[in-house]
């Protein structure tokens, strides 16, 4: 027993023809009494049911097929036209007759600048009429909607395997809308004609709020290329200037802080300098003063290093006759000590005191003045004598 294996859909024939009046007829409502012709052939054909049926019976292998409705040639029809052809000869067709019958139609397009949909809507005149093939210049229309002039207002291309030419697109000088041929729009035969734009040049003739007004899509998408390129040009052309901007200003800073730093590093040479030489000025005042306070303990108190290991002497200003002289500050380290034997001596002054050789002056060391300390080592011990102010007055 042959067993069914597969099953497939086929479809002979042509998908649309026209009635005796020469609309559109789609085969699902036609009827077999009626009077229906080939739109490539113009030859009569006849409506077939959707049916199914097997194939392959007595070879063991069984299909079964499921045919779709469709118009039949005659068993001597030389006609070669297939399904697509047939499809878009009837969008042409269908588009011509709405125009005739309701006399308008709607175009929903996009804005392909700023992707805006809008709706273009075109009414025919009392005198306009719709024909197919329409010639135009060196080019020919699908569907053009012709005047009282009868020179072509408005014309419709339906695609089915190629695009309407840029060429074509901007040779038409009226408005022209290119849309798909798809069973769907044949569907709506019944309805106001409303069909998508794949392409058209109605922006030229009704710019849009973005200021497209463009010939056709491709070159508003080459337009808005460009300007997004230029865009993106200037971008990258401020960002370059904001980088040479943040370079110049890190250059100028980077110089700044180099003279910045060597303006400090010569504010502090110059400030170690002068330190230097006050350093310096000071060391050399002191080794004067050294000198000076030598000098005098040399010619008053010459064995002072042998009685006092370590003592303070005082050079400034004698507070009773003004002169420059040295002074023993009796409040120094190890003084006391020192000179207590001596304090034992009846002197007219007290060993403690500060004494001024040349006036006689006494009391406690003036606490102004260079302040020299020396220890046992420092100077040459002297032989012994007596202080001034052990000598009997």
């Amino acid at each position: 027993m042959a067993r069914a294996h597969s099953t497939s859909t086929s479809v002979p024939g042509v998908p649309y023809a026209l009635d005796a009046s020469g609309a559109v007829a789609i085969p699902e409502d036609a009827s077999p009494q009626e009077y229906y012709r080939c739109l490539a052939c113009d030859e009569p054909v006849s409506p077939v049911r959707a049916h199914t049926r097997q194939i392959g019976r007595g070879k063991g292998r069984l299909r079964t097929v499921t045919v779709k409705a469709h118009f039949s040639h005659r068993k001597d029809s030389h006609c070669t036209a297939t399904g697509e052809s047939v499809l878009h000869l009837a969008c042409k067709t269908w588009i011509r007759q709405s125009f005739d019958r309701h006399r308008g139609m709607s175009v929903q397009m996009t804005c392909q600048n700023c992707a805006e949909p809008s709706v273009f809507a075109h009414g025919l005149g009392p005198e306009d009429q719709a024909e197919t093939e329409v010639r135009i210049g060196e080019y020919r229309a699908d569907v053009a909607v012709t005047g009282e002039s009868a020179l072509p207002e408005f014309v419709v291309e339906v695609r089915f395997t190629h695009q309407v030419s840029e060429c074509k697109a901007l040779g038409l000088q009226v408005p022209w809308v290119e849309v798909q041929a798809s069973p769907d729009l044949l569907l709506r035969m019944d309805q106001p004609l409303t069909l998508t734009a794949l392409n058209t040049n109605l922006f030229f003739h009704q710019p849009c709020g973005c200021g497209n007004d463009a010939s056709s899509y491709p070159q508003a998408q080459e337009r808005r290329e460009r300007r997004l390129a230029a865009e993106h040009q200037a971008w990258l052309e401020a960002q370059e200037r904001q980088r040479q901007a943040r370079h110049a200003a890190y250059l100028a800073q980077s110089q700044q802080h180099r003279l910045d730093a060597a303006t400090r590093r010569q504010e502090r040479e110059t400030e170690l300098a002068r330190a230097r030489r006050s350093r310096e000025e000071r060391e050399a005042a002191l080794l004067r003063v050294r000198a000076h306070v030598e000098a005098f303990l040399d010619q008053h108190v010459p064995d002072v290093s042998r009685r006092l290991p370590m003592y303070v002497c005082v050079l400034t200003t004698c507070p009773g006759c003004g002169v420059m002289t040295v002074f023993f500050d009796s409040s120094g380290m190890n003084m006391v000590p020192t000179w207590s034997p001596v304090v034992m001596r009846r002197t007219p002054h007290h060993p403690w005191e500060a004494v001024c050789p040349a006036c006689g002056w006494h009391g406690p060391a003036p606490k102004n003045g260079e302040r020299i300390r020396f220890q046992a080592g420092d100077r040459r011990a002297a032989p012994a004598s007596r202080f001034w102010w052990q000598e009997d007055h």
